[in-house]
Protein backbone atom coordinates (compact mmCIF):
# COMPACT_ATOMS: atom_id res chain seq x y z
CA UNK A 1 0.00 0.00 0.00
CA UNK A 2 1.08 3.54 -0.70
CA UNK A 3 0.98 4.10 3.46
CA UNK A 4 3.43 1.60 4.06
CA UNK A 5 5.48 2.57 1.34
CA UNK A 6 5.97 6.38 3.07
CA UNK A 7 6.05 4.87 6.14
CA UNK A 8 9.42 2.73 4.84
CA UNK A 9 10.48 6.41 3.98
CA UNK A 10 10.01 7.47 7.71
CA UNK A 11 12.85 4.16 8.90
CA UNK A 12 9.69 1.91 9.51
CA UNK A 13 10.43 -1.15 8.05
CA UNK A 14 8.36 -4.52 7.78
CA UNK A 15 5.30 -2.30 8.65
CA UNK A 16 1.36 -4.20 7.77
CA UNK A 17 -0.94 -2.15 7.41
CA UNK A 18 -4.85 -3.12 6.86
CA UNK A 19 -7.94 -1.09 6.87
CA UNK A 20 -11.57 -2.30 8.08
CA UNK A 21 -14.63 -0.58 6.99
CA UNK A 22 -18.38 -1.73 8.51
CA UNK A 23 -21.23 -0.71 7.40
CA UNK A 24 -23.37 0.44 10.49
CA UNK A 25 -27.16 -0.68 10.78
CA UNK A 26 -28.23 2.95 11.28
CA UNK A 27 -26.58 6.69 10.33
CA UNK A 28 -24.65 8.05 13.66
CA UNK A 29 -23.35 11.59 13.79
CA UNK A 30 -20.40 9.97 12.39
CA UNK A 31 -21.76 8.67 9.38
CA UNK A 32 -22.51 5.00 8.26
CA UNK A 33 -19.30 3.77 8.22
CA UNK A 34 -16.98 2.45 11.05
CA UNK A 35 -13.33 2.50 9.57
CA UNK A 36 -10.54 0.80 12.20
CA UNK A 37 -7.10 0.95 11.30
CA UNK A 38 -4.87 -2.56 12.62
CA UNK A 39 -1.50 -2.03 12.16
CA UNK A 40 2.12 -4.30 12.57
CA UNK A 41 5.24 -2.50 13.13
CA UNK A 42 7.19 -5.61 13.21
CA UNK A 43 8.09 -8.50 11.31
CA UNK A 44 5.93 -11.92 12.03
CA UNK A 45 3.09 -10.43 14.10
CA UNK A 46 -0.59 -9.92 12.99
CA UNK A 47 -1.90 -6.45 12.95
CA UNK A 48 -3.51 -5.42 15.77
CA UNK A 49 -5.86 -2.64 16.52
CA UNK A 50 -3.88 0.99 15.97
CA UNK A 51 -5.36 2.94 19.00
CA UNK A 52 -3.52 -0.20 20.99
CA UNK A 53 -0.32 -1.20 20.13
CA UNK A 54 1.27 2.22 18.33
CA UNK A 55 3.61 4.79 20.52
CA UNK A 56 3.55 8.55 20.34
CA UNK A 57 6.42 8.15 17.71
CA UNK A 58 4.72 5.49 15.79
CA UNK A 59 1.73 7.75 15.95
CA UNK A 60 3.61 11.15 14.58
CA UNK A 61 5.10 9.29 11.55
CA UNK A 62 2.20 7.17 10.61
CA UNK A 63 0.00 10.78 10.59
CA UNK A 64 2.51 12.29 8.91
CA UNK A 65 2.58 9.04 6.25
CA UNK A 66 -1.02 9.01 6.21
CA UNK A 67 -1.88 13.26 5.90
CA UNK A 68 0.68 13.00 2.82
CA UNK A 69 -0.80 10.13 0.73
CA UNK A 70 -4.39 11.61 1.13
CA UNK A 71 -3.54 15.36 0.82
CA UNK A 72 -4.41 16.02 -2.65
CA UNK A 73 -2.49 18.50 -5.34
CA UNK A 74 -4.70 20.75 -4.74
CA UNK A 75 -4.06 21.23 -1.52
CA UNK A 76 -1.06 23.84 -1.42
CA UNK A 77 0.01 24.61 2.38
CA UNK A 78 -0.52 21.39 5.27
CA UNK A 79 0.20 22.07 8.80
CA UNK A 80 1.76 19.35 11.42
CA UNK A 81 1.47 19.89 14.73
CA UNK A 82 4.04 18.61 16.95
CA UNK A 83 5.10 15.94 13.98
CA UNK A 84 7.88 15.33 15.99
CA UNK A 85 5.86 13.61 19.54
CA UNK A 86 7.89 10.83 20.68
CA UNK A 87 10.81 10.97 18.17
CA UNK A 88 14.13 11.49 18.34
CA UNK A 89 17.64 11.04 16.49
CA UNK A 90 17.12 8.87 13.70
CA UNK A 91 13.35 9.75 13.37
CA UNK A 92 13.33 12.77 13.52
CA UNK A 93 16.05 13.16 10.76
CA UNK A 94 13.96 11.22 8.23
CA UNK A 95 10.86 12.99 9.28
CA UNK A 96 12.89 15.95 8.66
CA UNK A 97 13.25 14.86 5.04
CA UNK A 98 10.23 13.82 4.75
CA UNK A 99 8.61 17.32 5.72
CA UNK A 100 11.60 18.93 3.45
CA UNK A 101 10.25 16.81 0.30
CA UNK A 102 6.70 17.54 0.92
CA UNK A 103 7.71 20.97 0.64
CA UNK A 104 8.66 20.93 -2.57
CA UNK A 105 5.59 20.95 -4.11
CA UNK A 106 3.03 22.46 -0.94
CA UNK A 107 3.86 24.65 1.56
CA UNK A 108 4.78 23.10 5.04
CA UNK A 109 4.24 24.94 8.69
CA UNK A 110 5.48 22.37 10.98
CA UNK A 111 5.93 23.47 14.65
CA UNK A 112 8.38 21.37 15.91
CA UNK A 113 10.43 21.33 19.30
CA UNK A 114 12.95 19.36 17.73
CA UNK A 115 16.23 21.07 15.98
CA UNK A 116 17.18 17.98 13.72
CA UNK A 117 13.76 18.93 12.38
CA UNK A 118 13.49 22.44 12.09
CA UNK A 119 16.97 22.76 10.71
CA UNK A 120 15.17 21.46 7.16
CA UNK A 121 13.18 24.65 6.78
CA UNK A 122 13.66 27.22 4.83
CA UNK A 123 12.18 29.76 6.99
CA UNK A 124 11.72 30.09 10.80
CA UNK A 125 9.22 31.51 12.87
CA UNK A 126 9.32 32.05 16.49
CA UNK A 127 5.89 31.64 18.63
CA UNK A 128 6.34 32.70 22.14
CA UNK A 129 4.01 34.04 25.30
CA UNK A 130 4.74 37.24 26.83
CA UNK A 131 3.00 38.63 29.67
CA UNK A 132 1.82 42.46 29.30
CA UNK A 133 0.19 44.09 32.14
CA UNK A 134 -2.11 40.98 33.78
CA UNK A 135 -2.78 39.61 29.74
CA UNK A 136 -0.61 36.67 27.87
CA UNK A 137 -0.06 38.08 24.46
CA UNK A 138 1.25 34.87 22.00
CA UNK A 139 4.04 37.12 19.88
CA UNK A 140 5.98 35.90 16.37
CA UNK A 141 9.46 36.48 15.08
CA UNK A 142 10.59 35.49 11.89
CA UNK A 143 14.57 34.56 12.67
CA UNK A 144 17.22 35.56 10.51
CA UNK A 145 20.12 33.46 10.06
CA UNK A 146 21.90 34.17 13.74
CA UNK A 147 18.60 33.27 15.24
CA UNK A 148 17.60 30.57 13.95
CA UNK A 149 21.06 28.91 14.54
CA UNK A 150 20.61 30.03 18.45
CA UNK A 151 17.41 28.72 18.47
CA UNK A 152 18.02 25.45 16.45
CA UNK A 153 21.06 25.28 19.31
CA UNK A 154 18.51 25.39 22.55
CA UNK A 155 16.04 22.78 21.19
CA UNK A 156 19.46 20.74 21.17
CA UNK A 157 21.07 21.88 23.94
CA UNK A 158 18.65 24.20 26.00
CA UNK A 159 21.88 26.64 26.57
CA UNK A 160 22.63 29.10 23.45
CA UNK A 161 25.69 29.75 24.88
CA UNK A 162 27.20 26.57 24.02
CA UNK A 163 29.86 26.78 21.42
CA UNK A 164 29.46 23.37 20.53
CA UNK A 165 25.72 23.51 20.25
CA UNK A 166 26.09 26.92 18.20
CA UNK A 167 28.38 25.02 15.74
CA UNK A 168 26.54 22.02 15.39
CA UNK A 169 23.07 24.00 15.02
CA UNK A 170 25.11 25.92 12.38
CA UNK A 171 26.45 22.74 10.96
CA UNK A 172 22.75 21.21 10.65
CA UNK A 173 21.12 24.20 8.79
CA UNK A 174 24.03 24.67 6.51
CA UNK A 175 23.53 20.29 5.67
CA UNK A 176 19.60 20.14 5.71
CA UNK A 177 18.34 23.63 4.63
CA UNK A 178 19.80 23.68 1.49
Amino acid sequence: SIIVDELDTLGMKNVTFDIVIDTLEKYTPRGIDEVTFFISFNKGEEPKLFTKVASGGEISRFMLALKNVISSEFEKTIVFDEIDTGISGIASEKVGKKLKDISKTRQVLCITHQGQIASYAKNHIQVYKEDVDDNTLSRVNVLNEKEKIQEIAKMMDASTNSIKALEHAKELLNKNSK
